[in-house]
């Protein structure tokens, strides 16, 4: 993940799905990303550290999924979400 700009996804049919970091900082401060057809999903950091505490995304639907890191570190031990 880059730290400031954010960054695209290929999907499957051929479209990119945007991203762009909050505030410059995604592992701080969250993303929002753009999907085509669908609108855009919010995510926020969990106590402004996405790295160790997780995130909670906000999706176009109005549904919110949260994830919280494994042992406080989401790189090493990846996350479980809800």
């Amino acid at each position: 993940m880059t730290r400031k700009d954010g960054w695209r996804t290929a999907l499957p049919d051929g479209q990119s799905a945007s991203t762009r970091c909050s505030f410059n900082n995604c592992p701080e401060e969250g993303w929002s990303t753009d999907i085509p057809g669908v609108g855009t999903a919010t995510t926020k950091c969990n106590y402004y550290d996405c790295l160790k505490e997780g995130w909670t995304t906000r999706l176009p639907s109005g549904d919110e999924v949260r994830c919280r890191c494994l042992y406080l570190d989401c790189l090493v031990n990846g996350a479980t979400c809800e």
